[in-house]
């Protein structure tokens, strides 16, 4: 099946078009510095994360990992047949 299209007066079958060339929407302009930002903001969130989150919290998420840890390990082992 060839798709048809209609432009103005003139009809042009698929195979007639051509496809468009590739174009960066985002161009890598200043790189280097960009992931060097990146990385600081990274750093930054993170020290942050850890000394703003109360000590509960990391406690209750080290827990919720532990049990998905534990219900993964049952998981891998079948042992719910």
């Amino acid at each position: 099946m060839i798709a048809h299209f209609r432009l103005a007066s003139h009809t042009l079958e698929m195979s007639e078009v051509t496809p468009m060339p590739y174009e960066k929407c985002y161009p890598a302009a200043g790189g280097k510095s960009a992931a060097i930002a990146g990385y600081a903001l990274i750093a930054v969130g993170i020290i942050l994360l850890f000394c703003c989150i109360p000590f509960w919290i990391w406690l209750a998420l080290i827990g919720v990992g532990l049990i998905a840890a534990g219900l993964f390990l049952l998981k891998l082992s079948r042992a719910w047949r």
